[in-house]
């Protein structure tokens, strides 16, 4: 259920029976809209629908808690096609995540959403996932919400019923004093537990709507990253080999032990071994795709996904990376 109401009157972009916040005067222009009294938890997501204006260089969203702290800060800096994420602490700001190919234009439309999980805010443009910031602080200290500069703004909506599911982190024996270790540290720790991770999806609905989201850091030194979705008999029915070494930065996908697909990801994982690496799994009535640093690798048909994605009982993930975010998400 909504907290906040309000009459909805933009048309195009989202289902008017949905609630906006109240406050939201509707195409008022940024500079500043500041809305107070939310209050955030995992489910809970934040939409704005809005215009970029034709002369604007970047806007701002803060998520912010008590204290002069922010938990996000969202810096969309249009001429450079990037997302800037950070977060403060006592006014200091942390360290920078930034992600490249944001997909707005100046002079167009667009929604963006920020939905809230138990480790990460995960950011999504046109209801397609874009980037995950860990959390820094608990998400639940969010009070207010901020948008400034550039945005001719339609709508403002929360939401507190969006439903998914995160995935539990199954370690194996050769990794148990790792996982001893790093199962005490705190989930807003900004160190994560090193790589492999298995995990089941046995009994997880994989059917149309269903997302499948995986945020790794390489280390400096790594030179490939496995992704293999595993049918019952442990068998790889679906495989990522990622090359993130700085001369090559590629991706090689195995669908049944077969190469179907070989590309190069050098400009986006090769060129900076230090930046995140975003593997994206969205299922739909009709196709299965695979996205990785938001650029489409794989898709497969209706018939591909009943005798694949079908077929699929586990996930394992190697290499030596940081894991960040890894979680199943599906609407309705």
């Amino acid at each position: 259920m909504a907290l906040f109401k309000a009459p909805f009157r933009t048309a195009g972009f989202f289902d008017p029976t949905r609630d906006e916040l109240d406050n939201c005067d509707l195409d008022i222009q940024t500079p500043e809209y500041t809305r107070e009294g939310i209050q955030l938890a995992p489910g809970c997501m934040i939409t704005l629908a809005a215009f970029v204006l034709p002369e604007t260089e970047h806007f701002i969203v803060d998520f912010m808690a008590p204290q002069k702290q922010i938990a996000l800060h969202l810096r969309a800096k249009l001429n450079d096609r990037l997302l800037a994420m950070n977060s403060t602490v006592a006014g200091k700001w942390q360290s920078e995540m930034k992600v490249r190919e944001l997909p707005l234009r100046k002079g167009r439309a667009f929604s963006m959403s920020v939905l809230v999980t138990t480790k990460a805010f995960l950011i999504s443009y046109n209801e397609e996932h874009f980037a995950a910031f860990p959390h820094r602080m608990p998400a639940e200290s969010v009070n207010s919400i901020g948008i400034y500069r550039g945005l001719k703004l339609a709508a403002v909506y929360y939401e507190v019923d969006y439903k998914y599911s995160p995935l539990r982190f199954t370690i194996s024996e050769a990794d148990s004093d790792k996982a001893a270790a790093s199962s005490a540290a705190s989930i807003y720790s900004a160190v994560y537990p090193q790589l492999p991770y298995r995990m089941s999806l046995e009994g997880v609905d994989k059917t149309g709507g269903a997302c499948l989201l995986i945020t790794m850091k390489p280390d400096f030194l790594a030179k490939t990253l496995n992704i293999a979705f595993t049918r019952a008999d442990g068998q790889p029915a679906v495989d990522l080999e990622l090359y993130v070494n700085h001369s090559q930065g590629r991706v090689s996908l195995h669908l049944e032990s077969k190469v179907t697909k070989d590309c190069s990801l050098w400009s986006l994982i090769g060129l900076n071994r230090r930046r995140h690496v975003d593997i994206c799994v969205c299922c739909t009535d009709t196709a299965m795709r695979i996205f990785i640093c938001h650029r489409p690798v794989f898709q497969a048909t209706r018939d591909q996904l009943q005798s694949l994605w079908g077929r699929v009982s586990g996930l394992s993930i190697a290499g030596n990376a940081d894991l960040i975010v890894a979680h199943f998400s599906r609407r309705g």
